[in-house]
């Protein structure tokens, strides 16, 4: 079929019927894959094939392509704030949450002296309210108030890095899971109005503290001395901000104590038979673990213990012949004791 023949199947077509997604292709139609279009949509397509002969000479001016903005579609459900005292009590509540992970009120307090402050007094500093001043003129977004409040709050303690933690199913946030990002950076982001992801994002920032190298003004305060899981555990030194993270990685532990320590440090004193301890994060000294108790890389404590007994569950048998050391008796079977755990004196298999 020529295109004169195409183009006049198309002029004759009647105005009153609709043009199927067969015939739209066979008139040179780009929409054929989509639902049924009349001829008054026909010559707004966007392949620009107007006419049959088009097929045949291209049109030269390109046609406009229409795009779309793909992230609206992962912001949250908008929540505007409207009033001056919304602004204020959200950036309140905000900085007073990540003060009280640090209980940061109580050592704040303790450096003005005898001075009776209120909660306002200490949580709100000037520059606070130049802050708040120039959102409720620049931005109505809830979740940017609350981020830029809260990333003020770790400022003021001395915290220079944080690591994203995804609250939704959003793909975007996925994508941004667990990486690490500069306080400063994301404040001077967040106040010039741009996303680190996309509008209305609801995301939960956790501090990252260096231990070894932190200076600010919770040092001496960064660790609840001693601490009992549910199980009689003994946790000393627990970084306070990781309480949680670390009860729920410590559950599954054969130990009856773990410490958390500087490695490089305390391994220089205090761990039998281990020369160089550089790199190490982990290690078991009978019933008793102990941990690094920084960041070293994007991994802490936490991941610390996970992959100490993700290495430990693939261990199923060492190297035995030592005959300095100690020996036991498991079910019958004569044992060493090695990381913690019984081993078959004669095959190397773990017992326990």
């Amino acid at each position: 079929m020529t295109p004169e023949e195409l183009q006049k199947i198309y002029d004759e077509w009647p105005e009153d019927d609709k043009i199927l997604p067969f015939d739209d292709f066979l008139t040179g139609g780009a929409m054929a894959p989509l639902a049924v279009q009349d001829r008054g949509m026909f010559n707004r397509q966007i392949s620009g094939v107007k006419t049959a002969q088009d097929l045949v000479d291209p049109p030269e001016v390109e046609p406009e392509i229409q795009t779309r903005n793909d992230l609206a579609q992962f912001a949250q459900t908008a929540v505007e704030l409207l009033t001056e005292e919304q602004y204020t009590q959200l950036f309140f509540a905000a900085k007073k949450a990540a003060f009280k992970t640090f209980n940061f009120l109580s050592i704040k307090s303790s450096f003005k002296g005898d001075v009776p402050l209120s909660e306002s007094d200490l949580i709100l500093e000037e520059e606070d309210y130049y802050v708040l001043e120039f959102l409720r003129g620049s931005t109505k977004d809830y979740f940017r108030v609350q981020q830029i409040a809260t990333l003020m709050a770790y400022r003021e303690m001395g915290i220079e890095l944080v690591r994203f933690q995804k609250r939704d199913s959003c793909p975007l946030c996925k994508a941004h899971d667990g990486l690490f990002y500069g306080v400063s950076h994301l404040l001077d982001l967040l106040g010039s109005g741009s996303d680190l992801v996309h509008p209305s994002c609801d995301v939960e920032w956790f501090p990252i503290i260096g231990r070894e190298g932190y200076v600010g003004p919770l040092k001496g305060s960064l660790d609840l001395e001693e601490v009992m899981d549910p199980d009689c555990r003994m946790l000393r030194k627990v970084p306070v901000e990781m309480h949680e993270e670390i009860l729920k990685a410590v559950s599954e532990l054969p130990f009856k104590i773990v410490d958390f320590v500087n490695m490089a440090e305390y391994g220089l004193n205090d761990i039998d038979d281990l020369e160089d301890t550089s790199g190490v994060v982990v290690y078991c000294k009978g019933d008793r673990l102990i941990v690094h108790n920084s960041y070293v890389g994007m991994r802490g404590p936490a991941q610390f213990i996970q992959g100490f007994q993700t290495a430990q569950v693939a261990l199923d048998k060492i190297e035995v012949g030592d005959a300095n050391e100690e020996a036991f008796f498991v079910r019958g079977r004569a044992a060493v004791r090695r990381e913690g755990s019984f081993w078959d004196a004669a095959t190397g298999e773990r017992l326990l």
